[in-house]
């Protein structure tokens, strides 16, 4: 198929589509940080810092809007990071969950 259509389509087209992406995106994430910042509860977030799929500044916004928020980066290591660096996610986590005393996830 390629992108043979995309060379055919009208540039108006292109971007209305566009526009309208954005104009959806920006409301959802409005919607995401409306529900982080009335999230209560403690949140570890864990980026890695050459992750190129979630990108870190994704875990950088989700630290900053939820109140309890901790954030940890992973470093030398790209998407694969509970895979790649499983001890220091595990100790990361054991770590979060001893601090707040919730003991019975463990």
């Amino acid at each position: 198929m390629g992108f043979k259509w995309l060379q055919q389509c009208p540039l108006k087209v292109i971007v209305t589509v566009l526009d309208k992406v954005a104009e959806y995106t920006n409301n959802h994430d409005k919607k995401i940080i409306a529900r982080l910042r009335k999230l209560n509860a403690p949140v570890l977030v864990i980026s890695s810092l050459y992750d190129k799929v979630i990108p870190i500044k994704h875990g950088e916004n989700i630290s900053r809007y939820a109140k309890k928020a901790v954030f940890k980066i992973i470093k030398d290591v790209h998407h694969m990071v509970i895979l790649d660096k499983s001890d220091e996610v595990n100790t990361t986590i054991l770590k979060f969950l001893e601090k707040r005393k919730i003991k019975e996830y463990f």
